[in-house]
């Protein structure tokens, strides 16, 4: 008999789901979907700040600095995720090497008896860049996820060129810690059983992406004052830019070496969402020439996927023709139509209601997703919807199920 999973009068038989799942997402890469697909942006933070599931109290410090701390918090949220939150992903125990990947589903049919397991990674949440270029990391009370403190003040602007770009392996903190965490990841994931599953030893590291220079530049020296730098002290800006730009790509190089990657790859999927600062003329001028930087030192120039938070489509346009992004992963708050509009049928865009929503009752919420499916955004059929961005602990789940659901009926192709 196939296993099923239920909220109230909902329910869903999880052999049935991950069948129609998998041609589903087959049928949206050929660009023939019957519907818009739905997930949501889930990371171990819902399980970590739900004391209904951290039943241990387990702190974000204990988490990110103890291996088997991670391991076993990862495993337990996976689980708890595809036993109850419904969305276009496998559910149930995991059987197949498929998901959901830089923002696009790679689906591979596998055999009925292969089994790849759960997946574990090196999670330094948002502090890696910072804390790997000498930010303090904070980890402030009522477990809320760590942070870094601002390195360059006024009487220090130049500490970072005096240091010079940090060793990706032996800088003597955090990426050190990155490697031997990821080493004892390796380690438990070979002699662990979970739930009758094995778990995969293809474990990732921190940092083999980016945040941003930009969003660096403004964790190292802070938002306020990287927007002064740019008005007050333009050179003092750009050789920051450069040097942080040389930093990301020296490391990336070294990890995509180290992990035996090709360096240039079809897709370099990257966020910088501190951009939301600047209008269209300051992002061309200051930020623009470093994210060029990156995108031909790393793609081939096929296609590139960019994630963003907060209101920053007016620079879109701008990215789409510069940089070739093609995919586009949304914060909020942006007009989805009128974003769909200027970007043309042939981008794809994720996106959804903002996470306030989700938290409150679910009727404001499903006639949000409704207003949205709704505004054009559907048009040439390449539309992820999802919430504006991730999901945060203590959702309901009357309203994640009900927002499935509505959703998937709403989001039909004629």
């Amino acid at each position: 008999m196939s296993p099923t999973i239920s909220y109230g009068s909902r329910s869903l038989d999880l052999d049935r789901h991950n069948a129609e799942v998998r041609d589903m997402w087959q049928a949206y890469r050929e660009g023939h979907p019957s519907r818009c697909p739905i997930v949501f942006g889930i990371n171990p933070r819902l399980y970590l700040q739900d004391p209904r599931l951290n039943t241990q109290g387990i702190t974000f410090r204990e988490y990110v600095l103890n291996p088997d701390v991670m391991f076993q918090v990862q495993l337990k949220h996976q689980h708890y995720v595809r036993h109850h939150i419904p969305q276009d992903q496998e559910m149930g125990l995991p059987r197949s090497k498929w998901g959901y990947l830089l923002g696009r589903c790679d689906v591979q049919q596998e055999e009925e008896d292969t089994n790849h397991g759960w997946t574990v990674y090196v999670d330094f949440q948002n502090v890696y860049e910072g804390a790997w270029l000498g930010c303090p990391v904070e980890f402030p009370g009522h477990n809320e996820s760590p942070y870094c403190v601002r390195l360059l003040t006024d009487d220090e602007k130049n500490l970072l060129f005096d240091r010079g770009v940090p060793d990706p392996f032996k800088d003597g903190g955090w990426m050190e810690r990155n490697i031997r965490t990821r080493e004892r990841l390796q380690e438990l994931a070979r002699n662990t059983i979970f739930e009758g599953r094995p778990v995969s030893e293809e474990i990732e590291l921190s940092g083999t992406s980016t945040d941003g220079p930009f969003t660096t530049y403004c964790e190292v020296r802070g938002a306020e004052n990287a927007c002064l730098d740019i008005a007050l002290d333009p050179e003092y800006f750009h050789r920051m830019m450069s040097f942080l730009t040389e930093a990301i790509s020296t490391r990336i190089k070294a990890y995509r070496q180290y992990l035996g990657r090709e360096i240039v790859q079809p897709t370099f999927a990257f966020a910088d969402d501190c951009v939301e600062l600047l209008s269209v003329e300051m992002y061309r001028e200051h930020v623009l020439p470093y994210h060029k930087r990156l995108t031909e030192m790393f793609t081939n120039g096929q296609e590139n996927f960019i994630h963003l938070c907060g209101n920053a489509s007016r620079l879109f346009k701008t990215i789409k023709e510069e940089l070739n992004v093609l995919h586009f992963d949304t914060g909020y708050p942006i007009d989805h139509g009128a974003v769909r509009r200027e970007l043309g049928p042939e981008v794809e865009i994720f996106g959804g209601p903002r996470v306030e929503f989700f938290l409150g009752e679910s009727g404001p919420l499903l006639s949000e997703a409704k207003r949205i499916l709704d505004s054009g955004v559907r048009e040439g059929k390449k539309f992820v919807l999802r919430e504006g961005n991730n999901l945060p602990p203590r959702c309901p789940l009357e309203n994640l199920w009900e927002f499935y659901f509505q959703a998937q009926e709403w989001g039909q192709y004629v």
